[in-house]
């Protein structure tokens, strides 16, 4: 294919060189890669200290888009935080680009992952009803196929200007409008959205469960696959709103199903994530709790249905 038939890849990165390299050696691994358009939006830094750290970023940058003329960057003078710098480049993305994936600099992705998304991409870019696309699983929700779900994702994922146009900024807005179907809304009820959505009432820094509400205020879906084609690496360090355990630590899958399921909310689905939801929460407790060694095996009993395949 030419570049013209992969959609531009959007990669919001800041002051972590290291996993922008593993993120990036990740991405080589897909044969579609090299004919993409890749568009780097580096944050500036906060303060002398994170000068140095984003320094090195940019350097690297430099460095690989010297080979690469597919290679963009684009940077920010001033720290303008997660929130700005995502929606920022995602919005000036998609005035050019029918289409793009979004991806954080603290991810890693499967093999699989660009051909899962330009794929879906390309199959549902008609149907309004389908307003994502997500590379990303949670642990444990015991799918033999790819399902849809209500809202959208922030891990890996792809998106289309007729459904990006639709992302609201007003918090307060967003939780009217939740609370207006609170019965009607199971699967946001039974995972940590609302939670997140109320924590967001006061920080408003989120730009990720912003954008979540806006496609489910709208009834609107994302396609996801029966196993992760994305892990995130900044759960293991101190990266913006993100926590530190190794639940998110899951091995990225090799394959992925072409499947068509029927375009609405998967069957049981609800359910599917509160499991995984329960098993969260206690897996954080015993986590706090026990040794290191009783750590590991129960995430090995975790990620069991997360193996290669």
């Amino acid at each position: 294919m030419s570049i013209s038939e992969y959609a531009p890849i959007v990669i919001v990165c800041y002051n972590d060189k290291e996993n922008l390299e593993n993120l990036i050696n990740s991405l080589y691994k897909n044969n579609e890669f090299k004919n993409s358009t890749v568009h780097f939006y580096c944050d500036g830094p906060k303060n002398k200290e994170d000068l140095i750290k984003v320094r090195l970023v940019l350097d690297f940058l430099d460095e690989i888009s010297r080979t690469n003329p597919n290679f963009h960057i684009f940077q920010n003078t001033e720290n303008k935080g997660l929130y700005f710098n995502i929606t920022n480049a995602v919005s000036k993305t998609l005035k050019e680009y029918p289409h793009c994936i979004v991806l954080e600099d603290d991810l890693v992705v499967s093999s699989k992952f660009l051909e899962f998304m330009n794929f879906y991409l390309n199959l549902y870019k008609d149907i309004d009803k389908v307003g994502s696309i997500s590379g990303y699983t949670p642990p444990m929700m015991c799918s033999n196929d790819n399902y849809f779900f209500k809202g959208g994702d922030c891990w890996g994922w792809a998106t289309w200007s007729r459904s990006w146009k639709h992302y609201k900024h007003d918090i307060n807005f967003i939780y009217r409008e939740i609370r207006k179907h609170k019965f009607k809304f199971s699967h946001f009820y039974t995972s940590r959205n609302y939670e997140l959505l109320k924590k967001n009432l006061e920080e408003k820094n989120s730009w990720a469960i912003n954008w979540h509400c806006s496609l489910y205020i709208r009834n609107m879906l994302t396609i996801a696959p029966y196993r992760t084609l994305v892990r995130n690496q900044g759960h293991m360090g101190n990266r913006e709103n993100s926590g530190n355990t190794r639940w998110f630590d899951q091995k990225v899958s090799k394959t992925f199903i072409k499947s068509t399921p029927p375009v609405r909310q998967t069957k049981f689905i609800s359910t599917r994530f509160a499991i995984s939801n329960l098993t969260y929460i206690f897996y954080r407790i015993f986590e706090k709790i026990f040794s290191k060694k009783i750590r590991v095996f129960l995430y090995f009993l975790a990620t069991l249905n997360n193996m290669h395949i």
